[in-house]
């Protein structure tokens, strides 16, 4: 049958360096109607197979969705994942797959996206519940301000603190770091050093949420640090996150962690981010930014499903060289 046939090829690409994660199984189920839909199995046990999921899954349905409708005469409509009970360590990888999911529901409507926790369907919420989340929800309020002499270690770190200042901090007598340095990012940043006044740069600035107080055992989503907060040259809010030299796919998932925890939080941020950015940040849309300079083979065909919602997402690609004759 040409449905098995699908599936075999499916299950063959699972593992390989140039196929699918092995943590996931991919396999297409008919419909009572008729159609298809694309059921993405958690077949793992570590955190990795909860960050891959819906990139990934994104990645094979876009790539047999015109070979199911040529062999089996009808369209692919549906991408479900089907995923087992969390442990207490998984669960706020979970929650945040499940966020990212309500979410790209909402921005691909012709899509059917479902999501199933050990054989139960998880329904979701209208999206406005996902912008405007419940006052048991808290955040970090403090945390340590970062300087220059970290161990880097890494490409992106050694970059990351030399777009967050390193070498103008000791002459700055108000003690702002400028974001003057990322107008190495093109349009959305140039420019910016001729602000009639300087605005700040924050560097790693931590996410994470939890129900009431700030403990392991109330972890909602897990902790995740944004390498740079800043204001672009259109005076929106712009989350970056920097990638060297690592062309994974869930970078995407990575991006949206970010994102949605920004648009969902702004209200409880606002004091962190006026006093670090040095402005106010009370009437500033946001925008997120993802920097690297290589990307993922199957990086497009995933990225539009992501980027065609209410959430603002762009994508940077560093050492960019144009075809030449």
């Amino acid at each position: 049958m040409p449905l098995n046939k699908i599936n075999m090829r499916l299950e063959k690409k699972r593992g390989y360096a140039t196929g699918y994660p092995k943590d996931l199984r991919y396999i297409v189920t008919e419909k009572s109607d008729g159609t298809f839909e694309l059921r993405v199995e958690g077949v793992g046990k570590g955190t990795g197979m909860w960050k891959k999921a819906d990139p990934w899954g994104f990645a094979v349905f876009d790539e047999i969705r015109d070979e199911v409708r040529q062999e089996l005469n009808s369209p692919l409509v549906g991408l479900r994942f089907v995923m087992p009970v969390p442990t207490n360590k998984n669960r706020p990888q979970y929650e945040a797959l499940k966020r990212r999911l309500w979410y790209l529901a909402d921005a691909n409507k012709n899509i059917s996206i479902a999501l199933s926790i050990g054989g139960q369907d998880e329904p979701f919420k209208l999206i406005s519940e996902l912008y405007h989340r419940p006052e048991n929800e808290v955040i970090r309020q403090r945390y340590k301000d970062r300087g220059d002499k970290d161990k880097p270690g890494r490409l992106e770190k050694d970059f990351q603190t030399y777009l967050f200042g390193k070498g103008q901090h000791e002459d700055n007598k108000e003690k702002i770091r400028t974001n003057e340095r990322l107008a190495l990012f093109g349009e959305d940043f140039s420019f910016i050093k001729n602000r009639k006044k300087s605005v700040g740069v924050d560097r790693e600035f931590p996410t994470g949420v939890f129900d009431g107080e700030m403990t392991n055992a109330t972890r909602i989503l897990p902790t995740e640090f944004v390498d740079l907060v800043t204001i672009n040259k259109h005076n929106e809010i712009a989350i970056i996150e920097l990638k060297f030299d690592d062309a994974k796919l869930e970078v995407i998932a990575q991006l949206l962690n970010y994102a949605i925890f920004f648009h969902s939080y702004k209200a409880k941020l606002m004091p962190q981010l006026d006093e670090r950015l040095h402005c106010s940040s009370a009437d500033r849309s946001i925008k997120a930014y993802l920097v690297s300079n290589v990307f993922h083979q199957r990086f497009e065909a995933v990225w539009r499903y992501y980027s065609r919602g209410a959430i603002r997402m762009r994508q940077v690609m560093m050492g960019y060289m144009p075809e030449g004759e």
